[in-house]
């Protein structure tokens, strides 16, 4: 069941098995008559699936609702309950998305599990606190307040993860030698970039950093006439998809042999250069079912946890505080009760080959603090 390994592959065989089995959804979870009438003998618990517009993400959120409503179910229908799940195309406004979460409220859900991107998340969680908890398969760039106040949760690490886990994979690396790639009003990007640069000087690694205004497209033909560009340079490109994109691809005809072509956060979609490198949360090469499907295990753990259904919304988030630790695709991640998100799981690096991408590192992390190490040494 590990469909949709990434947005921009054509219609490919995986694919395929997940049109199959959203073609032959009936028999999975009976026809809609069958499924009405062995709901009334469970108690229910709703769970609304915030999809994005678009056919692929509606693919997405069935293929979710099937895991969750067939396999996910079983332990549960055995203590006279069930998860109950919907697809919900969000809109685009914040002020519609809080509209329309309000609704789902007063429609009678429970709680919900986002499959938007990171950045529409950071919209959504910009809207306030919902009136039921939330799971945000991509949570990267969320602020998620901690606490028991909050109905927020998130599946992945917040970004400040990034400048260790490039430290930890430079240091296997061969360069010793880095050109850094900024903008200079991207607070963000810069602010990482920042803490990843001071963690490579603590290696001893050289470090030279080139910062391009925004909208002045002229200054990469500029900077890459430099004779010193690229050669046994590696390079640790902090910029926006767009810029990204633009310089890595430029860099790829005056990378010498050894040499790296880094992504720090965005993944511009470039294939075209095995010497590029990419970080991710996303387990299996950036699969983007497995992570709903490890949401989806969260959301299960917590209601198979108590004796009785979760209704309340506090008594759900409380439920899935109490969840210490879940499995999928081979990977663990341990969660935090009071952050909402994990403190300890594998991130993973890639590479293109063959027109997509494959996972060639793997480095297991951990938070301390507000610190991010790796829980085998540095």
């Amino acid at each position: 069941m590990d469909t949709f390994l990434r947005e921009r592959e054509a219609y490919s065989l995986k694919d395929r098995f997940l049109a199959f089995l959203v073609l032959f959804l009936p028999l999975f979870l009976g026809c809609p008559a069958a499924r009405a009438e062995q709901a009334t003998s469970l108690n229910l618990i709703r769970i609304a699936l915030l999809v994005p517009a678009g056919s692929q993400a509606q693919g997405l959120g069935q293929a979710t609702r099937i895991f969750l409503e067939g396999r996910l179910n079983q332990p549960l229908k055995e203590k006279g309950f069930a998860l109950q799940a919907m697809g919900v195309t969000m809109p685009v406004t914040p002020a519609e998305a809080k509209r329309r979460v309000a609704d789902l409220k007063q429609q009678g859900f429970d709680g919900a599990i986002s499959l938007l991107s990171g950045p529409e998340n950071a919209i959504l969680a910009r809207l306030g606190n919902p009136p039921f908890p939330i799971l945000l398969t991509w949570s990267e760039e969320v602020p998620i307040p901690p606490g028991n106040d909050s109905f927020l949760f998130g599946i992945d690490f917040e970004e400040s993860f990034r400048p260790i886990a490039w430290t930890l994979w430079a240091r296997k690396q061969s360069p010793s030698e880095w050109d850094f790639y900024t903008e200079s009003l991207d607070v963000r990007l810069n602010r990482l970039a920042g803490k990843t640069e001071a963690e490579f000087a603590n290696l001893g690694l050289s470090v030279r950093s080139y910062r391009f205004r925004r909208n002045k497209p002229e200054q990469y033909g500029n900077l890459f006439s430099l004779p010193s560009s690229g050669g046994k340079r590696s390079a640790l490109i902090w910029l926006e998809k767009d810029q990204a994109a633009a310089i890595g691809e430029a860099l790829v005809f005056r990378a010498g042999e050894g040499s790296f072509i880094c992504f720090g956060k965005d993944l511009p979609v470039l294939v075209s250069s095995s010497r590029f490198r990419y970080l991710t949360q996303d387990p299996n090469g950036g699969d983007r079912f497995t992570k709903a499907r490890l949401a989806a295990v969260w959301l299960a753990e917590a209601v198979l946890a108590g004796d009785s259904p979760p209704r309340d919304a506090r008594k759900l988030a409380r439920a899935l505080e109490k969840v210490q630790r879940i499995e999928g695709s081979g990977e663990e991640i341990w969660l935090c009760p009071e952050r909402h998100r994990p403190f300890r799981k594998a991130v993973f690096f890639l590479r293109p080959r063959s027109g997509a991408l494959e996972i060639t590192e793997r480095i297991l992390l951990e938070k301390k603090g507000e610190n991010f190490v790796s829980p085998i040494g540095r």
